[in-house]
């Protein structure tokens, strides 16, 4: 009984080592953000007559800034406020209202950690140019812009989800505008568990379960100096 159920928590164990998400190769460091909800939104237009209502979805208080971010390494412990922005294997933010990861057209990525490695300071900005969209003005040609990000600095702590709409006629002018924003509430990053990690957490559950479960049943894991066990059995 005793060595079936160690081979039963082996399988358990093996079977969440095989269908855990596998993640690209090389990227050993995982790190999640969660912000706090927007609290702040603004719908800003320049050009009489021009409603951005249209072209740009509002912001509301269910959405906020949400992200992660690969390196091929833990961050070092004791690290002082450093640019990681060539280190990024891979990258994807969302404010609720859009999401910018590989498309991105800029990046800008910096981290400071603690003693134990966990980030602490950051400033996070990402933008991508979308393309031409219709309907602004008969006058112009329009395209979409859009930008997501996360701070938490001495100077500053700020989530901000942003969408432009900008007119090309003579020259460059932004005239529709929408965000949301909350500021002076810090979100935080955590540093996901890889696979192997997380396999060796669910082997240890699986055998403190059963360990549980045969005190419950029995009473104790060793058989008691009466029983059959202890005294052993002869055949007849």
């Amino acid at each position: 009984m005793h060595n079936t159920a160690i081979r039963h928590a082996w399988s358990i164990a093996s079977l969440v080592w095989l269908l855990w998400p596998t993640p690209p190769a090389g990227a050993v460091a995982t790190y999640r953000y969660e912000g706090a909800a927007f609290d702040t939104f603004q719908e800003v237009y320049v050009l009489p007559g021009i409603d951005p209502g249209p072209l740009i979805d509002d912001y509301d208080g269910s959405m906020r800034v949400t992200g992660h971010f690969r390196l091929d390494q833990p961050l070092a412990p004791s690290l002082a406020l450093t640019d990681i922005s060539s280190l990024v294997r891979e990258i994807s933010f969302s404010d609720g209202r859009q999401e910018i990861g590989a498309d991105r057209n800029s990046l800008r990525a910096l981290v400071a950690t603690d003693a134990s490695g966990a980030i602490v300071e950051w400033d996070f900005r990402l933008s991508i140019a979308r393309g031409p969209t219709a309907g602004c003005s008969p006058d112009l040609d329009c395209d979409l812009f859009g930008s997501i990000a996360t701070q938490s600095l001495p100077e500053e702590i700020l989530d901000v989800g942003r969408t432009t709409v900008r007119g090309s006629g003579t020259f460059w002018i932004e005239f529709a505008e929408e965000y949301g924003r909350v500021e002076g509430v810090a979100g935080g990053f955590t540093l996901v568990p890889e696979p192997s990690t997380a396999a060796l957490m669910t082997l240890g559950l699986v055998g403190l379960a059963w360990r549980g479960r045969r005190k419950t049943a029995g009473g104790s894991l060793l058989p008691s100096p009466g029983s059959a066990r202890a005294r052993g059995t002869r055949g007849s």
